[in-house]
Order: C-alpha cells, then structure tokens, then sequence
C-alpha cells in the first residue's frame, strides 16, 4: 500500500537568524526542533517540522550568548523571551541560545 502524499508545505524547513545581539522577525512554520550556529559565526539555523496544515507566522528571534562564567552579569533577557533552544558549549566554553520574543507574555 502506497503512503498518502504530504500536503504542501509537509517537511522539515530551517530558517537562519543573524547573531548580532539584535532581534529578527522571521517567517516560520512549526516549532523549533533544533538549532545550530552556521560554520562562520554569524547566524543561528533554526529547523522546524510542519505537517502542511499550519500557516506561516511572522515571528521574533533574538539570539543570546553565555558563558557560565558570566552568570548574572550578561545582557538581561526581556521579559517576554521564551527559550527555544540551545548549542552546545564551544571549546572556549559560549553556547548561544535562541528565544522568541512573544508580544504580551
């Protein structure tokens, strides 16, 4: 039995958001499922998984260094920043991480 086809718009898509410590609207579908930072440095991969039947939404992005030597004393995340994921630690010991800056949280 052959599987159904997927509807328009079914897969995994990335997107990529600039690390300049500036937020960016994006157009996504789906949830973050994974990030990664590109080879360069400069921007953060972010995947997502859709079914097809979601629509795009423009959507706010903002990516934050750390370093746990830091702690507390780095840039204060705005309120309404939620997580939505994570790199590893590099060799120097930064991971940087993507939050979604949700209006009226």
């Amino acid at each position: 039995m052959a599987a159904a086809p997927l509807p328009d718009g079914a897969g995994v898509h990335h997107v990529e958001v600039p690390i300049d410590e500036r937020p960016h609207r994006v157009r996504l579908r789906g949830e973050p499922l994974h990030v990664a930072v590109t080879a360069d440095g400069t921007r953060m991969r972010v995947w997502t998984a859709t079914d097809g039947f979601g629509p795009d939404r423009e959507r706010t992005f903002q990516v934050y260094p750390f370093h746990p030597s830091l702690l507390g004393r780095q840039q204060e995340l705005p309120c309404d920043a939620v997580p939505r994921g994570r790199t590893g630690h590099r060799s120097d010991g930064w991971r940087r991480s993507l939050y979604e800056l949700v209006d009226g949280r």
